[in-house]
């Protein structure tokens, strides 16, 4: 572009600030017009994040979990002390849930709060579910307890029941656990022994002697 007759000349640098300036004005407008539709979105989606739909009581998901606990103990497949010791777990879980959450839910109540969580509900109304659900869960524990878990534990002479007396747990060894969990845990032990010597060098020969040779040490 050429200077007209009489103009003062501009240098290549001042025109070249200059046309950028130019430039800037021109999209400046758009610049705010982007900045605002962005800060609409972000307005959208933090509405969005405030459904309370979204978000878990943390006290009804605790009792869900300890849910989840107990159908361990209720399926048939596991183990019948490991049944016994997830009722266990959840009498345990169940006892420290009261001592600390619902006790501080029952504190928010006496001092008559009415504040909302995430999750929408008030203290009141987060207190009365988890009464009723954990009803309903301490019942099926017990149900479980004595029509599954005490009778199925004194078939396997773990437990023997005297009238007028009580229950008590046999301490005879040799009817510490069911025939069938015996046979399980033994072949577990085994193939443990047999990775371990395989991957100190042993071969299942090296082992049968070794055992040979103990009872031959202890007759």
């Amino acid at each position: 572009m050429q200077p007209i007759a009489g103009e003062p000349k501009i240098s290549k640098g001042a025109q070249i600030k200059a046309e950028s300036a130019d430039r800037a004005a021109t999209l400046a407008p758009e610049k705010a017009a982007k900045k605002r539709a962005a800060m609409v979105a972000d307005k959208s989606g933090k509405t969005k994040r405030s459904n309370p739909q979204l978000y878990l009581n943390r006290e009804l998901a605790q009792l869900e979990f300890n849910r989840r606990v107990l159908a361990q103990a209720e399926d048939a497949d596991v183990p019948l002390l490991e049944r016994l010791r997830f009722l266990c777990i959840v009498s345990n879980n169940l006892d420290e849930f009261f001592e600390i959450r619902v006790a501080g839910l029952k504190a928010q109540i006496e001092l008559g709060a009415d504040t909302t969580g995430p999750d929408g509900a008030t203290p009141s109304q987060t207190f009365k579910e988890v009464s009723s659900r954990t009803h309903q869960l301490v019942a099926r524990q017990y149900q479980l307890l004595n029509e599954t878990i005490l009778p199925e534990l004194e078939r396997a002479g773990i437990l023997e029941t005297r009238r007028g007396v009580g229950t008590f747990v046999n301490a005879t060894p040799a009817q510490a656990h069911p025939p069938k969990q015996r046979e399980r845990r033994l072949h577990a032990y085994v193939t443990r022994v047999l990775a371990d010597a395989a991957e100190a060098g042993f071969t299942v020969d090296n082992l049968f002697e070794a055992i040979q040779s103990h009872r031959k040490g202890d007759a």
